[in-house]
């Protein structure tokens, strides 16, 4: 039995190691993400892991010293306290990836259109290339407002439509 309490004691050292090294890759995501994409807001990228393992140490010392009722209690709290943790982490990361996600995706839907307008024979519109590079320009500076560029692109889109339509 005491194994068994034990071998939880260090699969969830484990968990928490695996933690730590996700909050850290989150940290690092936000950090880029903060530097290319102006988000206001953002919130402050989670670092439960060290206080996770404190916890643990005194789990652990408690299980040491036979007071297992306790460090049952406390070794399920510092579970919970963990999937938290772990959605969190999850969480921010993918809020960050997603901003930068959505950066690319919007030069990647410029670029599209551009070309289509090249062979349209449009890359010679004096107002659709000012379109174009309003949007480009607001896509390649750091840090990339993602409302404006997507309105910037939305924009060109649309007057690229307008000329493809007088065109039939």
């Amino acid at each position: 039995m005491q194994t068994e309490r034990f071998d939880r004691l260090d699969g969830l050292a484990a968990a928490v190691d695996r933690l730590g090294a996700d909050e850290t890759r989150t940290a690092r995501e936000f950090a880029v993400a903060r530097a290319k994409i102006a988000a206001h807001g953002l919130p402050a990228p989670s670092r439960a892991a060290p206080v996770l393992r404190a916890r643990l140490r005194q789990v652990a010392a408690l299980a040491r010293r036979g007071q297992w009722p306790r460090a049952a209690a406390d070794l399920a709290a510092v579970e919970e306290a963990l999937s938290v943790a772990r959605r969190r982490a999850d969480g921010l990361y993918e809020i960050a990836a997603g901003l930068l996600h959505r950066r690319d995706e919007l030069r990647d839907r410029l670029e599209a259109y551009r070309r289509k307008a090249a062979a349209a024979g449009l890359a010679g519109d004096g107002g659709l290339a000012e379109d174009h590079e309003r949007a480009r320009r607001l896509l390649y500076t750091a840090p990339c407002d993602l409302r404006a560029s997507a309105r910037a692109v939305h924009a060109y889109r649309l007057a690229l439509a307008a000329r493809l339509e007088a065109r039939r």
